[in-house]
């Protein structure tokens, strides 16, 4: 029975290296990289921004299909609404489906942030391939943290690093 347990454990740290190893390395790689100026348009608007914009931001990458986004994009709203975290300085993004689709998701769950499609595509630059994806953004627009998955603190240190 132990060898069995031993051969799971083995195998369940694989399969975690193996699909969550390449972000967490990606994530660390994007710390301190500059970002430029990007053409960003708010999808339910259609208003065209430069993006980022001056301050500390967060970006959520996410997707329709992403439980663990949904979750997250739940804790958003509730600390916008508790105002823990500032309105205009929370941003959501998400590079994996139509602009339709995420436009009928918006329209059926009311979130306080916005939400931006860019051009060139921000994921692409950053290699962003797994959702919920946190980008952090300095006041120099710099990348400070780059987050994947949930994590139970995370919206602590966004009050901290927002406010």
């Amino acid at each position: 029975m132990k060898k069995q347990n031993l051969f799971f454990s083995l195998l369940l740290l694989v399969f975690l290296g193996i699909t969550i190893g390449p972000n967490l390395v990606n994530n660390f790689q994007q710390q301190g990289k500059r970002l430029e100026k990007l053409n960003a348009t708010e999808i339910i608007s259609s208003k065209t921004i430069s993006f980022p914009p001056q301050g500390t931001h967060v970006v959520l990458f996410w997707a329709t299909w992403c439980a663990p986004c949904k979750l997250e994009m739940k804790r958003l709203k509730s600390a916008i609404k508790d105002g823990d975290l500032p309105q205009e300085r929370v941003w959501a993004y998400n590079p994996f489906e139509n602009e339709d689709v995420i436009k009928n998701f918006i329209t059926k769950n009311s979130y306080p942030f916005h939400f931006i499609t860019t051009k060139p595509k921000l994921e692409e630059s950053l290699n962003i391939r797994a959702t919920p994806t946190y980008l952090w953004i300095n006041e120099d627009k710099t990348i400070y943290r780059m987050t994947t998955g949930i994590s139970f603190i995370n919206l602590l240190w966004l009050e901290y690093f927002l406010i």
